[in-house]
């Protein structure tokens, strides 16, 4: 899968040619429902033809834009090989497809821009987190969200604590083994062979200790930086000695205590997010109640005439909607002025999706909520102070 982000958001955006074709469905991945995938599409493909004449477009130009999307229907291994949905982008010069995790609605607009909002859960920043694996084989990190993991390159972390111990004495070098038998407290315990001082307990954990300071001292700085919410992952003992070398602050109370060996990267990410979960609805909460507290300051709105305006000059920091909504028109930029319509002509766009897509090109937050937890509008935002 290609993983969205917000530089596909930015590429998206970019495109400038008329139309831009946008299409959204949901796909199944297995099972007799499979069949379905392109029944479904077929149908989008019909509709979006139909709305393309109705528009003014003549026969040979619609051919000529479906096309690739039409080719796509033979395409046997393409079908074999889908997630949870399928968002497809054309115009006349360039044609993008992504598998995503994420179970659309189906839809198809055609725009003088592409339709975006169905992909805020794959782009929205806060949704991510880090999860470090603790193994003295060989430490992995990975870069995950709700919907997506994926293993980070770690250059110059010593991967293991063979190279972290590989110059001491030979006297008093330790091999480490974590594929023992379970101990009488049902915790998987640890092997240790060698001799010398370090071979007691509180010598194997010294040298448990400078392994994770090496691994600390490269990672850190880096976990400053992108200041996300990091899991650690591994054999019960190893959490608090890690947590011990590390000066970072922002590791999750919970961590995930298992043999990493036994687990596979789908059942790291589920478990991962069974912890981060807790964690998103209390910032969604927070988020809302910072809303309440400041919404008579003029430091919030909720007309879309003026969230527009405040968008494209970057004053939104946390944007409200609710999924489902859509308000058809235009935006004229040099008049700051909406104009909306009830039936969607050509020209017109979502107007909530245009916010949307320049609130993230600000760097703006955008959360979607629903009905019930939204305040008595279905968009609003906070204001930067």
């Amino acid at each position: 899968m290609r993983y969205f982000s917000t530089e596909e958001l930015s590429y998206l955006l970019e495109e400038d040619s008329d139309p831009c074709i946008s299409i959204y469905l949901p796909t199944f991945v297995k099972g007799n429902d499979v069949e379905q995938n392109q029944i479904r599409f077929k149908n989008l493909l019909r509709e979006t033809g139909d709305t393309l004449q109705d528009y003014g477009f003549r026969k040979p130009r619609i051919d000529e834009l479906l096309a690739p999307l039409r080719e796509l229907l033979e395409d046997a291994p393409f079908w074999s090989h889908q997630e949870n949905g399928l968002a497809l982008f054309r115009t006349p010069e360039n044609f993008q497809t992504y598998r995503t995790p994420v179970k659309f609605q189906e839809i198809s607009v055609v725009a003088p821009r592409f339709f975006i909002k169905p992909l805020i859960p794959l782009i929205n920043e806060n949704e991510q987190y880090g999860i470090l694996t603790l193994d003295l084989k060989g430490i992995k990190l990975y870069s995950a969200s709700r919907y997506h993991i994926e293993e980070r390159p770690l250059p110059d972390v010593p991967v293991n604590i063979e190279e972290v111990l590989k110059y001491d004495d030979p006297e008093k070098q330790l091999q480490f083994h974590t594929g023992t038998g379970q101990s009488s407290d049902g915790k998987r315990a640890a092997m240790f062979h060698g001799r010398g001082t370090g071979s007691d307990k509180a010598g194997q954990k010294k040298n448990i200790l400078r392994f994770f300071l090496a691994v600390s001292d490269k990672l850190d700085a880096r976990f400053r930086q992108d200041n996300l919410p990091i899991i650690l992952a591994g054999i019960d003992y190893l959490h608090p000695i890690y947590r011990e070398a590390s000066s970072y602050t922002h590791f999750t109370k919970k961590g995930i205590h298992a043999d990493i060996d036994e687990l596979g990267i789908d059942e790291l990410h589920q478990k991962s997010w069974k912890i981060m979960e807790p964690h998103y609805k209390v910032r969604e909460e927070r988020i809302l109640g910072i809303y309440e507290q400041i919404k008579d300051k003029n430091n919030t709105g909720k007309d879309l005439e003026s969230l527009l305006t405040a968008a494209h000059m970057n004053r939104i920091k946390t944007l409200l909607i609710q999924p489902g909504e859509q308000v058809w028109g235009q935006y004229d930029l040099d008049k700051d002025k909406v104009s909306k319509t009830e039936v969607k002509e050509y020209k017109d766009v979502d107007l909530i999706d245009l916010l949307v897509a320049q609130t993230l090109l600000q760097n703006g937050n955008v959360l979607i909520l629903d009905k019930e937890d939204m305040p008595d509008t279905p968009v609003a935002a906070i204001y930067r102070f």
